[in-house]
């Protein structure tokens, strides 16, 4: 089976989410005689891709959603792999885009991945019978013997120096959510108990450091232990891990982190770190070998009797093939992926499909739609200078809504509806035509950029409503997808309302 994994980028493949989630599986699922490939987006063609499974990942771009519709006709399994929650927040504008992405995508769709039973709930949310599949984020391999020693060693130092080094690692700040520091900051008291047991305890904070706010330093500073904060790097986490006897990690209940997987808590214990959570019960399923009270963490140390420990390694061996395994995690996937119905999908459909370029786009975009026989659609809302082949044009927010209809569109329209359409002038050196009592397009902004952004937003429902009342009335039955990347809700109108 050929699996391709659709990236951003090729420095994406250096990130956590693609060393975590599918380098780590690569061996075994060659292993079982499948071949797994990366990539990039912006070198994805639909109609040349060589596989029998696409799986996008963390591609927010209007181009999986097209091309998705494309691989479906070709009988091509198409699926998407969700692992961060901008997904579920309705009653935040600002995450509107994903939500419109993820609800114009799902219904080319053959499947979705994931990595906890929350995120699985949000792809129901979107489409209850979409077949889904948890996949559990696979941990490195670990040495029992090496870690045995370990654990021993970490044990021993406690003993002789009467030290105690946590750590924490993560991102600092997310532009998004409350997490990190907030996190830190919220169950810092937890930390409290440590002071007057004989222990000398200090923490070490791992972290996108640069991303730091004034207000974010000294929230660290108020943590009730002294605290060290360095500049995370895959090389400095593994050094921190090796030298600390605790992970202290967090979590609070709203829905970004709740959709979290076990990755971080695997992280720690994997490099012989004990590991004591506070807030939502995250890492339950790793109870047996982690800690919820601190109290229990000192105890068990001072008893030389902690949960993770070199006679009780059984159980994590336990927890990681049913949890972490990468072999397992594999075996269930190839079994999940072939189960899948093969052929063209029922509800790939077939026909003219067009992208509307919103306030924010981009010409790969433009260029993917070109070379994928799919109309290019700019709205008032469009700052870009492409060769658009329908250009909404009003004079300004409220007013008439006009389309005017470039050389290859024209035709479409015409061999689709009995409508009349009218030569009226050129744009960008390009004939138009339009319906007959049409301004000029010399006679309209071609876009809104200069207008006030309130009366735009206040206008994006009913001008994308009215955009593609349109384009049914010119082409009739065609599939519409929203190019929006702008934080601010143009895209109003696309999103599945629940």
């Amino acid at each position: 089976m050929k699996l391709t994994v659709l990236v951003p980028s090729t420095e994406y493949l250096s990130n956590a989410g693609a060393r975590i989630r599918y380098a780590r599986i690569s061996d075994d699922w060659a292993a079982l005689g499948g071949e797994l490939n990366f990539l990039p987006i912006d070198e994805f063609h639909a109609d040349q891709v060589d596989c029998d499974v696409l799986l996008t990942s963390k591609c927010h771009d209007a181009r999986v959603s097209l091309g998705a519709a494309k691989l479906q006709k070709r009988g091509i399994a198409v699926g998407v792999d969700l692992f961060d929650d901008y997904f579920s927040q309705h009653g935040d504008s600002q995450m509107a885009r994903y939500r419109v992405w993820l609800a114009q995508l799902v219904p080319n769709l053959t499947f979705a991945t994931c990595s906890t039973a929350a995120m699985a709930s949000i792809v129901a949310s979107y489409r209850p019978d979409l077949p889904t599949h948890i996949m559990n984020d696979p941990a490195l391999p670990f040495n029992e013997v090496r870690l045995a020693q370990v654990l021993g060693d970490k044990q021993q130092q406690i003993n002789d120096r009467g030290k105690l080094e946590l750590c924490w690692f993560g991102m600092g700040r997310n532009p998004n959510f409350p997490v990190g520091v907030y996190d830190l900051s919220a169950f810092g008291w937890t930390l409290r108990e440590i002071r007057g047991q004989g222990l000398d305890v200090r923490i070490t904070l791992l972290t996108n450091a640069h991303a730091l706010s004034a207000s974010d330093l000294a929230a660290i500073n108020r943590l009730p232990i002294p605290v060290s904060v360095e500049v995370w790097s895959e090389k400095r986490e593994a050094e921190v891990l090796a030298q600390s006897h605790a992970a202290f990690i967090p979590v609070n209940a709203q829905g970004f982190s709740i959709a979290k997987s076990l990755n971080r808590a695997w992280t720690a214990l994997m490099s012989g770190c004990q590991v004591f959570s506070a807030g939502f019960p995250l890492y339950e399923a790793l109870e047996p070998v982690i800690y919820r009270s601190v109290n229990d963490l000192l105890q068990d140390l001072a008893a030389g009797r902690a949960r993770l420990r070199p006679d009780n390694l059984e159980v994590l061996a336990d927890l990681y093939a049913e949890f972490a395994s990468p072999a397992n995690e594999v075996q269930r996937l190839f079994r999940f992926l072939s189960a899948l119905p093969t052929g063209q999908s029922e509800r790939s459909g077939g026909g003219l499909m067009g992208v509307i370029h919103g306030a924010s786009t981009s010409g790969p975009i433009h260029k993917f739609a070109v070379k994928h026989d799919v109309l290019s659609i700019r709205s008032p809302f469009c700052a870009a200078d492409f060769d658009f082949d329908v250009d909404f044009r009003a004079a300004y927010p409220g007013g008439g809504i006009h389309a005017f209809v470039g050389g290859r569109a024209c035709a479409l329209a015409k061999r689709a509806r009995p409508v009349r359409l009218v030569p009226n002038g050129h744009i960008r050196g390009h004939a138009v035509w339009s319906l007959p009592g049409c301004p000029s397009p010399d006679d309209l902004p071609a876009n809104w950029a200069d207008m006030s952004l309130g009366a735009q937003l206040a206008a994006a429902g009913a001008v994308n409503d009215k955009m593609k009342q349109t384009l049914i009335d010119l082409f009739g039955p065609i599939k519409l997808v929203m190019a929006e990347n702008s934080a601010l809700p143009f895209a109003a109108g696309f999103e599945v309302t629940r």
